[in-house]
């Protein structure tokens, strides 16, 4: 029965790996960290003083997306 023999990749080859996967979770980081900046910018009523957490970006968000839903359908039951 023959059987492959797989050889463990170098030291280096192992360093270079992990070092690209932390570039790339860096940028994704990055990324997200942007995104919620962005989010945040257009969210009223917030002050620049305290910079919201995640967690609470994104429950501003939902209730400002409620507000206008609201406004909407009040606005469509007006006309």
């Amino acid at each position: 029965k023959k059987t492959k023999s797989h050889k463990n990749p170098s030291k280096d080859v192992l360093r270079g790996r992990r070092q690209a996967a932390n570039a790339r979770e860096r940028r994704r980081m990055n990324s997200l960290n942007v995104a919620f900046d962005e989010l945040r910018g257009v969210i009223p009523g917030l002050s620049d003083d305290r910079k919201l957490s995640k967690y609470d970006t994104l429950q501003m968000a939902q209730s400002y997306i409620d507000a206008l839903k609201e406004v909407l359908s009040k606005q469509e039951s007006d006309n």
